[in-house]
């Protein structure tokens, strides 16, 4: 009896993490989806959508705007707002966004 109530509260905290952890990266998100969403009637296709693209891409754009190695003042400017950490969690969300 010990035992599975030990079991029920793992599988209860593990399970609090996981949505915390959705939507950390969700709540992070909420500012690229004024830009970057392509199913929006407004969407300007010199603006690329994000969602589905590789987690890797992601993370290597980022850090190149980061270092102003991508020429797009505004993303060097939003980039340099996430930390290490947060742009992996951005990629990892995104990636996993369908077109």
């Amino acid at each position: 009896m010990i035992y599975l109530n030990i079991m029920n509260k793992i599988i209860i905290i593990s399970m609090i993490v996981t949505i915390s952890s959705l939507n950390f990266a969700n709540n992070l998100a909420l500012p690229c989806y004024g830009c970057h969403v392509k199913n929006d009637k407004s969407y300007n296709s010199t603006i690329p959508a994000i969602e589905g693209l590789d987690e890797k891409y992601i993370v290597n754009a980022m850090e190149e705007y980061k270092n102003k190695l991508r020429d797009n003042y505004l993303m060097q400017i939003i980039s340099n707002g996430y930390s290490k950490e947060q742009i992996k969690s951005l990629a990892n969300f995104f990636s996993k966004q369908k077109n």
